[in-house]
Formats: structure tokens, C-alpha cells, sequence
């Protein structure tokens, strides 16, 4: 059975949704410790905030698809924009309250740079703290943009 391009696509966004949700450490057991980010991160679906942040909102963004190989593979950079609301209020210290938070996601995705092979490389391209406007509200977080690459073969 061929391989879908869908299929292929959408797993970079559910590994790195896998990579970022926080799932609590098991007590008693020392090989399974605490991991990820956030308590909630969406992949396109519909949702509500909730009190519980940081939330990251993963979003699709256009890049390029070219052949890797006449008529074979296709080389298909995918790019990924997390858009994590940390806080509704101003932080007294940046670096210790937003920025701290962006570095743990960035931390978490360069930990396993191919998403436990969901991708060949993914590396961050963008880091931008700052104040973020979104369903009439304010929120103090950033975004980081992700670029990946997948090798495609229908």
C-alpha cells in the first residue's frame, strides 16, 4: 500500500504535539520521569482556554514541496508555528516567566530533532517573545517557528 502524503504530514504535527504536552512523572518509578511543556496543546482543533497555561496552539504554515528524484521522492519542508500563551498578565521578569517557558519548548523539540523519525531534521527558525492578541484578549507568551524536512515517496 502506498504511503499517504497526509499521513506523512500529519505526523510531524502529532510528534510534535507529542513532544510538548506534559505527562506527569509515575511516582515510585525513576525511568518514568516528568516530560513536556504544557498541560494543553492543540493541533487545529476547535478549543476553549482554559486557566491552565502555559498553552501552545500548533499551527501549519506554507512551505515548499520540490523533488527529491525525478519521478521518485519529494523533498517537503514543513513548517510549524507554536503560539504559546504563558500569561494574561505582564511579567515582572521576562527571562523569568515567558522566555524560560519558549526555551523549554524549544528545548523539548531539539532533544529528538527527527520526532522519533516523524521527520529527517526539524530546528527552530523563529523566537519571538512579546505580547500576543488572540480572541479579543491579551496574552504574554511568543511564538517559535519550527522548520522540518521530510523525504516523501508515494
Amino acid at each position: 500500500m502506498a504511503n499517504s502524503f497526509y499521513t506523512a504530514y500529519q505526523a510531524v504535527f502529532s510528534a510534535v504535539k507529542a513532544v510538548l504536552d506534559y505527562v506527569p512523572a509515575v511516582p515510585g518509578e525513576p525511568s518514568v520521569p516528568a516530560s513536556g511543556v504544557a498541560k494543553t496543546v492543540f493541533v487545529g482543533e476547535n478549543f476553549s482556554l482554559t486557566p491552565d497555561t502555559p498553552v501552545i496552539l500548533i499551527d501549519a504554515s506554507s512551505k515548499s514541496v520540490a523533488p527529491l528524484e525525478m519521478g521518485r521522492a519529494l523533498d517537503v519542508t514543513v513548517r510549524v508555528n507554536l503560539l504559546i500563551l504563558v500569561r494574561e498578565s505582564a511579567p515582572a521578569d521576562w527571562f523569568d516567566g515567558i522566555i524560560d517557558v519558549m526555551g523549554d519548548v524549544v528545548d523539548a523539540i531539539l532533544a529528538d530533532r527527527t520526532l522519533g523519525g516523524a521527520v529527517k531534521d526539524i530546528y527552530p527558525t523563529n523566537f519571538s517573545p512579546g505580547s500576543i492578541s488572540y480572541r479579543s484578549k491579551t496574552f504574554y507568551g511568543g511564538q517559535v517557528t519550527l522548520e522540518g524536512v521530510i523525504y516523501f515517496e508515494p
